[in-house]
């Protein structure tokens, strides 16, 4: 990893973070008792099978002359067991991408399949069954869970939506926690009782406890510091090794992108500006987008603690002065 990556311990790591006590081992189940992800086919070719389709996917919001076009003729792919890094910064559409995903926005135009169904024309039932097989795991660890249920009503209720008992579903709930490296114990508690780690930690349990097909990581470590960052990194890089994974990872911080993925695609004001493997993208960027992106990661070559990266990148300033 290079200077500017995020620094993330892993030969002396602990196997719990700092704020955690380790699962108590009267509570440890067997390996082969731990909750499983459906695992990766392959096709034809020898690629595992691809599960998300986003086919020239455009999305309007509001109506009459305050709509405004939020995503432009987006495509992308992710293959089973694999993680891919969306990026851009604030405002570029990224969250509206992941809303559209799990079928909260709909498409103004083109297609969203997924495992090889279109989503767009599906009823109530057909989105219920969509957003099992599709977990969002949200930006924010304090305001996701809900401070009047305990960590076990929230699992169980994630487990069996009609019946959430959690004495019924104490072996699954237990497993997830601990899963994320948190005691079972930790099921009898409210979240008030945790710091953000743990939240986030407990929100990822949640979302894994459906056993989804794609999960969608949405900015989930832009709300810890640095160090709770790493510790949230190194957990979903044991799970995706663990579970085989496969992930929707949205960030603004191009260090944990590379981090994480396999693959990562570039958004800028709602287009696609580049997509591709991870290290072809870091160490050879196409667009001056991702080369401005990438200069303003503190360490980076090309860093400079005075340039601005908000705003057009250089070929679009050039052509806006050309045009005035």
């Amino acid at each position: 990893m290079d200077s500017f990556s995020l620094p993330v311990a892993r030969a002396d790591r602990p196997k719990s973070p700092p704020d955690t006590p380790p699962p108590s081992p009267a509570h440890a189940r067997p390996p082969q008792d731990q909750p499983s992800l459906p695992g990766a086919e392959k096709d034809a070719a020898g690629l595992p099978d691809l599960l998300l389709e986003v086919d020239n996917v455009s999305v309007d919001l509001g109506s009459g002359s305050s709509r405004s076009r939020i995503l432009n003729r987006v495509s992308l792919q992710i293959r089973r067991g694999q993680t891919v890094g969306l990026v851009g910064e604030s405002g570029s559409g990224k969250s509206t991408l992941a809303k559209t995903l799990i079928g909260d926005l709909v498409p103004t135009s083109g297609a969203i399949r997924f495992d090889g169904r279109e989503t767009k024309d599906l009823k109530r039932a057909g989105l219920r069954r969509l957003r099992r097989k599709i977990q969002l795991i949200p930006q924010d660890p304090y305001s996701s869970l809900n401070p009047r249920r305990t960590i076990g009503q929230t699992l169980a209720e994630a487990l069996d939506p009609l019946g959430a008992n959690p004495r019924r579903h104490a072996a699954d709930i237990a497993g997830w926690l601990e899963k994320v490296m948190l005691p079972a114990e930790a099921a009898h508690r409210y979240p008030h009782e945790f710091s953000g780690g743990q939240r986030q930690r407990i929100a990822i349990a949640r979302a894994l406890a459906v056993q989804p097909e794609l999960i969608i990581a949405d900015e989930i470590t832009s709300a810890l510091d640095v160090t709770t960052q790493a510790d949230i990194l190194n957990l979903l890089t044991d799970l995706r090794r663990d579970l085989n994974m496969t992930m929707l990872f949205i960030s603004h911080n191009l260090a944990v992108v590379r981090h994480i993925s396999d693959e990562v695609a570039v958004l800028y004001r709602g287009d696609l500006v580049e997509s591709g493997g991870i290290e072809t993208v870091y160490s050879s960027p196409s667009h001056p987008y991702t080369r401005r992106l990438l200069d303003s990661v503190p360490g980076g070559p090309g860093f400079d603690i005075e340039a601005d990266v908000n705003g057009a990148p250089p070929a679009a300033e050039a052509s806006e002065g050309d045009a005035s």
